[in-house]
């Protein structure tokens, strides 16, 4: 039976560019399953995302593009299941190495994205700099974040996602995964920077309270 601490630790935990109030989400598990991990591939992970799109929209697709191989990670609508009022969580197996979102395609209903001229599939070819990619690491649950799909209209229109970590997040998905989440470590991906097991994550917080 696996149980969830979460440890409200209101401290400032400083990346170079990034200041973000952690809510430490500490996963007391049990033994790791054999059985479970055989269901991972080698060279794999999985990516746990979670989509804030506007009212009366979800997702029809995003795409996952490697910076340095050929490989795209597919999520379509049927990945995403309702987490909350216009949020949508996925978990899906990905290759190791960093990634940047390539292909966003918003879904509004039947016979509504055909004849909704802004309703645009966006897309890139790469990332706009090493700050805009995450980790994906084998054998883990990396946790890339909540992504808000903003769209900013300037010239023309395009989007740049708002990108959060949240413990209820977390929460939402080992209690939706229990046997997935008593089976294998879960790692914080965040933007920009190397992904980090909650544990490691928590330990380097505390060296920092315990130094201010």
């Amino acid at each position: 039976m696996w149980k969830i601490q979460v440890d409200l630790i209101q401290v400032r935990f400083r990346y170079p560019e990034i200041a973000l109030i952690v809510g430490v989400c500490l996963l007391i598990l049990s033994s790791p399953s054999p059985a479970d991990d055989e269901a991972l591939p080698d060279g794999y992970g999985y990516m746990v995302i979670l989509v804030e799109t506007n009212p009366r929209e979800r997702v029809k697709q995003l795409f996952m593009a490697k910076v340095d191989a050929d490989e795209v990670t597919q999520i379509h609508m049927d990945d995403f299941r309702a987490a909350g009022p216009n949020s949508w969580m996925a978990l899906v197996q990905a290759p190791k190495g960093r990634y940047y979102w390539s292909v966003y395609e918003p879904f509004y209903g039947l016979g509504v994205s055909e004849s909704r001229s802004l309703n645009q599939i966006h897309r890139r070819s790469a990332p706009n700099s090493a700050d805009d990619t995450f980790e994906i690491r084998e054998g883990v649950i990396n946790y890339v974040g909540n992504w808000r799909m903003r769209i900013i209209s300037s010239r023309r229109f395009r989007l740049e996602p708002e990108i959060t970590y949240e413990v209820s997040t977390l929460e939402r998905f080992a209690t939706d995964n229990s046997e997935l989440a008593n089976s294998i470590p879960i790692h914080l991906s965040m933007i920009g920077k190397e992904s980090i097991s909650l544990e490691d994550l928590a330990k380097l917080m505390e060296a920092e309270n315990d130094g201010s």
